[in-house]
């Protein structure tokens, strides 16, 4: 063994007691680790609480519109040179009098309204029929000494089902009957019959209809409605139900129109024929919405965390000042992905929120609380 000069062999490092763990660590540097493990952690929940709980309560809440009951069909969007997708029969009625068409052209979310475009046109034997109310001869054949003013109408009605006074739309019977015969007896129309209907309608008009929708639920909001159609011979809700075939097209490619589709008993009296739909937005638009809002934090996210790892602090601190240019930048892409007609705080920025927070938390975390020296 070696020895110093005065013969005494050199102090080694100290032992431990025999029976005791060798003590390792620093705990001035434990106890700073830990503050810093708090710190941090009281950061992500002051930025990310109140975001991430928003996002999770729009979630929980904004289920969607209930699913249509079958049979249902989803209109397709306009395609090609076309103005309307493939039209749909919601009621198809064998020798019925009226053809009544509805033209899907768009909705307002801020006020909760779907505008339809309705065309009415009379078929052969519903000119028959009608002219028979102009002279006064009604069911039987029978003359009446004069006929009823009330029937020298016909009155298309919609029923609401949210509780709304119900809208009568008066058409006068003459109309009616100069007007050039159209079809509507196929279960399958095409847009051939459809654009015959629209150069044949008597009657044409827009019109408003209420639903119900979760605007919040952007780029998944959704909205329904459940209404009731009856053609009757009369001005005003009462009158003889006259036997009417419904058909149904789309005009907006921004919207997927979802239609219930009723069986043939319910439409044999020609009164209250339910029109329950539904309104979302297509899947590819909800998708590429998310992806494009995503993307930016994720970009940043991603080279955060590979800056830090790689101790390039350089390159850290590069990404923070990206970091404060994105979020300047949300505005614009926001005004860009969220139409104006979509009122409130949507979960589109709900989810831009929760990325914002997520981004501050981590550059608070990586360049001032566990800044890592360069290589």
């Amino acid at each position: 063994m070696a020895q110093d000069e005065d013969g005494i062999p050199p102090a080694g490092p100290a032992q431990a007691p025999a029976g005791l763990a060798p003590r390792s660590g620093n705990p001035r540097r434990a106890l700073a680790g830990a503050g810093k493990c708090l710190v941090t952690a009281v950061i992500a929940v002051l930025f990310l609480a109140l975001p991430g709980y928003l996002l999770y309560r729009n979630l929980a809440n904004s289920a969607g519109a209930q699913a249509l009951t079958s049979p249902s069909l989803t209109l397709s969007p306009p395609a090609g040179n076309s103005h309307f997708g493939t039209p749909g029969s919601i009621y198809l009625r064998r020798g019925a009098y009226l053809c009544v068409a509805l033209e899907f052209l768009g909705l307002d979310p801020a006020n909760s309204w779907a505008t339809f475009g309705i065309q009415v046109g009379v078929t052969r034997q519903g000119k028959a029929v009608i002219k028979k109310f102009e002279q006064g001869q009604h069911q039987g054949g029978k003359k009446a000494k004069k006929p009823a003013p009330r029937f020298m109408n016909i009155s298309l009605v919609l029923k609401s089902g949210n509780g709304l006074a119900s809208l009568v739309i008066p058409i006068h019977s003459s109309t009616l009957a100069a007007a050039r015969p159209s079809t509507c007896d196929t279960a399958s129309p095409t847009l051939r019959e459809l654009g015959q209907l629209d150069r044949n309608a008597a009657f044409r008009t827009t019109q408003d209809i209420l639903v119900l929708g979760q605007p919040r639920a952007f780029p998944e909001d959704s909205y329904q409605a459940s209404e009731s159609m009856a053609v009757l011979a009369g001005r005003g809700t009462y009158g003889i139900a006259l036997p009417s075939s419904l058909i149904i097209a789309s005009q907006n490619q921004d919207f997927s129109l979802g239609i219930h589709l009723d069986d043939a008993a319910a439409g044999t009296t020609g009164a209250n024929y339910p029109l329950v739909f539904t309104v979302r937005r297509p899947m590819l638009f909800s998708e590429y919405t998310y992806l494009i809002g995503v993307l930016p934090f994720v970009l940043l996210v991603g080279l955060m965390i590979y800056a830090y790892v790689t101790r390039k602090m350089g390159d850290i601190y590069q990404v923070a000042l990206a970091v404060a240019a994105t979020l300047v930048a949300i505005l614009p892409l926001r005004a860009v992905l969220v139409p104006a007609s979509v009122p409130g705080l949507t979960r589109l920025d709900l989810l831009f929120g929760t990325g914002i927070s997520l981004l501050v938390t981590l550059t608070f975390a990586f360049v001032i609380i566990w800044p890592r020296r360069g290589q």
